[in-house]
């Protein structure tokens, strides 16, 4: 595994640690909802650019 360079190696081994011993779910859940933060966050420029340019939020514009 690469080395994090903003995260110092102990909290790192910390962070291994936990999800290792943390269930299936658990990391089902962890990873479904990394997505959905990263799914959001890169619609948010979307919706700024497409509401400046049309004046009309994004949800109006695809429906």
């Amino acid at each position: 595994m690469l080395p994090d360079r903003d995260t110092h190696p102990a909290a790192q081994a910390v962070q291994i640690e936990l999800l290792r011993k943390a269930g299936t779910a658990r990391r089902g859940h962890l990873a479904l909802s990394l997505s959905a933060s990263v799914i959001s966050m890169s619609r948010r420029p979307s919706r700024a650019r497409e509401h400046s340019t049309t004046g009309a939020p994004l949800a109006t514009l695809v429906r």
